[in-house]
Protein backbone atom coordinates (compact mmCIF):
# COMPACT_ATOMS: atom_id res chain seq x y z
CA UNK A 1 0.00 0.00 0.00
CA UNK A 2 2.82 2.36 0.90
CA UNK A 3 4.52 1.78 -2.48
CA UNK A 4 1.26 2.46 -4.30
CA UNK A 5 0.78 5.78 -2.49
CA UNK A 6 4.40 6.75 -3.18
CA UNK A 7 3.97 5.86 -6.84
CA UNK A 8 0.75 7.89 -7.11
CA UNK A 9 2.34 10.84 -5.32
CA UNK A 10 5.41 10.90 -7.55
CA UNK A 11 3.28 10.37 -10.66
CA UNK A 12 0.92 13.19 -9.66
CA UNK A 13 3.83 15.53 -8.97
CA UNK A 14 5.44 14.72 -12.32
CA UNK A 15 2.14 15.30 -14.12
CA UNK A 16 1.65 18.62 -12.33
CA UNK A 17 5.11 19.88 -13.28
CA UNK A 18 4.68 18.78 -16.88
CA UNK A 19 1.23 20.42 -17.07
CA UNK A 20 2.63 23.69 -15.64
CA UNK A 21 5.39 23.83 -18.25
CA UNK A 22 2.95 22.95 -21.02
CA UNK A 23 0.70 25.88 -20.02
CA UNK A 24 3.71 28.20 -19.95
CA UNK A 25 4.68 27.10 -23.46
CA UNK A 26 1.13 27.90 -24.60
CA UNK A 27 1.75 31.48 -23.40
CA UNK A 28 4.43 31.73 -26.09
CA UNK A 29 1.62 32.16 -28.62
CA UNK A 30 1.02 35.59 -27.09
CA UNK A 31 4.57 36.95 -27.26
CA UNK A 32 5.00 40.60 -28.10
CA UNK A 33 7.80 41.38 -30.49
CA UNK A 34 9.27 44.18 -32.56
CA UNK A 35 12.05 44.55 -35.09
CA UNK A 36 14.90 46.59 -33.63
CA UNK A 37 17.42 46.35 -36.47
CA UNK A 38 18.09 45.10 -40.00
CA UNK A 39 21.53 44.58 -41.50
CA UNK A 40 22.44 43.38 -45.01
CA UNK A 41 24.90 40.51 -44.67
CA UNK A 42 25.41 39.45 -48.29
CA UNK A 43 23.96 40.15 -51.72
CA UNK A 44 24.17 38.02 -54.83
CA UNK A 45 22.30 37.97 -58.11
CA UNK A 46 19.93 35.35 -56.70
CA UNK A 47 19.50 36.28 -53.02
CA UNK A 48 19.81 38.94 -50.36
CA UNK A 49 20.86 37.71 -46.92
CA UNK A 50 19.71 39.88 -44.03
CA UNK A 51 20.16 39.78 -40.28
CA UNK A 52 17.01 40.97 -38.56
CA UNK A 53 17.21 41.73 -34.84
CA UNK A 54 13.93 40.79 -33.21
CA UNK A 55 13.15 41.86 -29.63
CA UNK A 56 10.74 39.44 -27.93
CA UNK A 57 8.93 39.95 -24.63
CA UNK A 58 8.12 36.70 -22.80
CA UNK A 59 5.21 37.04 -20.34
CA UNK A 60 5.52 33.40 -19.29
CA UNK A 61 6.70 32.66 -15.75
CA UNK A 62 9.65 30.55 -16.88
CA UNK A 63 12.83 31.08 -18.84
CA UNK A 64 12.92 28.92 -21.95
CA UNK A 65 15.45 28.06 -24.60
CA UNK A 66 14.51 28.25 -28.27
CA UNK A 67 16.12 25.16 -29.79
CA UNK A 68 15.25 25.49 -33.47
CA UNK A 69 13.01 27.37 -35.85
CA UNK A 70 12.13 27.58 -39.52
CA UNK A 71 9.75 30.11 -41.07
CA UNK A 72 8.73 30.88 -44.63
CA UNK A 73 7.74 34.43 -45.56
CA UNK A 74 4.94 35.16 -48.01
CA UNK A 75 3.87 38.53 -49.38
CA UNK A 76 0.37 38.41 -50.86
CA UNK A 77 0.60 34.62 -51.07
CA UNK A 78 3.94 34.60 -52.92
CA UNK A 79 6.92 32.98 -51.16
CA UNK A 80 9.67 35.59 -50.88
CA UNK A 81 12.10 34.20 -48.32
CA UNK A 82 13.00 31.97 -45.40
CA UNK A 83 14.07 32.52 -41.82
CA UNK A 84 16.36 29.76 -40.65
CA UNK A 85 17.94 28.96 -37.31
CA UNK A 86 21.41 30.48 -37.13
CA UNK A 87 22.15 30.04 -33.42
CA UNK A 88 21.03 27.00 -31.49
CA UNK A 89 19.80 27.27 -27.92
CA UNK A 90 18.82 30.93 -27.75
CA UNK A 91 17.58 31.85 -24.28
CA UNK A 92 14.18 33.51 -23.91
CA UNK A 93 13.95 35.22 -20.52
CA UNK A 94 10.60 35.02 -18.70
CA UNK A 95 8.58 37.22 -16.34
CA UNK A 96 8.00 39.97 -18.92
CA UNK A 97 11.69 40.38 -19.76
CA UNK A 98 12.88 40.99 -23.29
CA UNK A 99 15.40 39.04 -25.34
CA UNK A 100 16.96 40.00 -28.69
CA UNK A 101 17.29 37.32 -31.36
CA UNK A 102 19.32 37.63 -34.56
CA UNK A 103 17.31 36.06 -37.39
CA UNK A 104 18.96 35.10 -40.66
CA UNK A 105 16.61 35.94 -43.54
CA UNK A 106 17.23 34.89 -47.13
CA UNK A 107 15.15 36.73 -49.73
CA UNK A 108 14.87 35.47 -53.28
CA UNK A 109 15.50 38.39 -55.69
CA UNK A 110 13.67 36.77 -58.61
CA UNK A 111 10.36 37.08 -56.75
CA UNK A 112 10.69 40.84 -56.55
CA UNK A 113 12.18 41.58 -59.94
CA UNK A 114 11.28 38.51 -62.02
CA UNK A 115 8.16 37.53 -63.90
CA UNK A 116 5.97 37.67 -60.79
CA UNK A 117 6.80 41.36 -60.33
CA UNK A 118 5.94 41.55 -56.64
CA UNK A 119 7.36 45.08 -56.31
CA UNK A 120 4.98 46.37 -58.97
CA UNK A 121 2.02 44.79 -57.14
CA UNK A 122 3.11 46.22 -53.80
CA UNK A 123 3.44 49.74 -55.15
CA UNK A 124 -0.01 49.67 -56.73
CA UNK A 125 -1.78 47.99 -53.83
CA UNK A 126 0.28 48.49 -50.65
CA UNK A 127 -2.67 49.13 -48.35
CA UNK A 128 -4.26 45.75 -49.16
CA UNK A 129 -1.03 43.74 -48.98
CA UNK A 130 -0.31 41.20 -46.30
CA UNK A 131 2.74 39.44 -44.93
CA UNK A 132 2.37 35.80 -43.83
CA UNK A 133 4.93 33.99 -41.68
CA UNK A 134 4.41 30.24 -41.54
CA UNK A 135 6.64 27.70 -39.85
CA UNK A 136 7.56 26.11 -36.54
CA UNK A 137 9.84 26.44 -33.55
CA UNK A 138 10.92 24.25 -30.66
CA UNK A 139 11.54 25.10 -26.99
CA UNK A 140 13.03 23.35 -24.01
CA UNK A 141 13.22 23.84 -20.27
CA UNK A 142 15.44 21.44 -18.43
CA UNK A 143 14.61 17.94 -19.60
CA UNK A 144 11.24 18.92 -21.12
CA UNK A 145 11.27 19.59 -24.87
CA UNK A 146 8.43 20.80 -27.07
CA UNK A 147 9.06 20.50 -30.80
CA UNK A 148 7.28 21.72 -33.88
CA UNK A 149 5.14 24.41 -32.28
CA UNK A 150 3.28 25.81 -35.27
CA UNK A 151 3.37 29.48 -36.26
CA UNK A 152 0.92 30.96 -38.75
CA UNK A 153 1.07 34.75 -38.41
CA UNK A 154 -0.53 37.26 -40.78
CA UNK A 155 0.44 40.92 -40.73
CA UNK A 156 -1.69 43.39 -42.66
CA UNK A 157 0.52 46.16 -44.01
CA UNK A 158 -2.25 48.76 -43.79
CA UNK A 159 -1.94 48.51 -39.98
CA UNK A 160 1.58 49.93 -40.27
CA UNK A 161 0.89 52.73 -42.75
Amino acid sequence: MRKLLLFLGVGGLAYGIYNFYEKQVELLNYLSYKIVGIKIINTTIDNIDLEVLLEIQNDSEINLTITDYFFEIFVNGIAVGKIVNTTLNQRLNGFGNTSVFPLSVRINNSVFFGKQGLIKGLISNLSDSRLDIIGYYGVKKGILKFRDIKVDETILLKEYL
